[in-house]
């Protein structure tokens, strides 16, 4: 797994990237991950003052996911609820398009009665 995090507006710090790399190891037991690209923004301007945002490539659809807050430990652990959010989300997809040969019972009798 390829891990690629960019700092804009806000310095690096171990602490930061590690606490981002917890969040995505934690979903890759449930999703294959290939490379994930975050970016971690300090906004000086109107909204939330900082924002995580995560490609995430996967086999099949890629997984994007966002959070922003006005703390930067906030906004992380709103990307990590939505990042896990979407992983649940495209397990359920997933098992919900499983075929099975069950059919369901005929109906007895005719038709209508009139």
């Amino acid at each position: 797994m390829k891990i690629l995090i960019k700092h804009v507006n806000l310095p690096s710090s171990e602490e930061l990237d590690g606490a981002i790399e917890k969040h995505l190891f934690a979903v890759a037991d449930r999703l294959q991950i290939e490379a994930a690209s975050v970016v971690v923004e300090r906004r000086w301007t109107g909204g939330a003052a900082y924002r995580v945002t995560a490609h995430i490539a996967t086999p099949g659809p890629d997984v994007k996911a966002e959070g922003a807050d006005q703390t930067l430990n906030a906004a992380v652990l709103k990307f990590a609820r939505h990042l896990n959010n979407q992983v649940r989300r495209r397990a359920t997809r997933r098992l919900s398009r499983v075929r099975t040969n069950l059919q369901m019972p005929r109906r007895r009798g005719g038709g209508s009665m009139r």
